[in-house]
């Protein structure tokens, strides 16, 4: 993993964080350790969150090939600019902890 910067700060009791990375790295999302994560995505802060991971099945199609979950930590292989945006990790079924990263990824992708 190769991250260019990383931010932390708090939104509304959420555990929040930015992360800065290039086209092509592979990304590490942490989500402390619960045992039950489920995981939304926003292309921006304004859409409406769509699950990704729930219950431990992928839900989005869109990162079929470069998605991985190792214990509560989402793994994006190869990211794309289009993979910047909002992640939410959220702890078992809802009543545990709110974990979300702001997503940024720079760079050219190669055809």
């Amino acid at each position: 993993m190769y991250c260019l910067h990383r931010v932390a700060f708090f939104i509304s009791g959420t555990r929040s964080y930015s992360l800065t990375a290039l086209v092509g790295d592979n990304v590490h999302l942490p989500c402390g350790d619960a045992e039950t994560v489920d995981w939304l995505y926003q292309s921006s802060p304004d859409e409406k969150g769509r699950f990704i991971i729930f219950a431990g099945n992928l839900m989005h199609s869109d990162f079929e090939s470069r998605l991985n979950i190792s214990g509560s930590t989402l793994i994006i292989n190869k990211v794309l600019k289009d993979d910047s945006g909002v992640y939410t990790c959220i702890k078992d079924a809802g009543v545990g902890a709110r974990y979300r990263v702001v997503l940024i990824v720079q760079g050219k992708e190669t055809s």
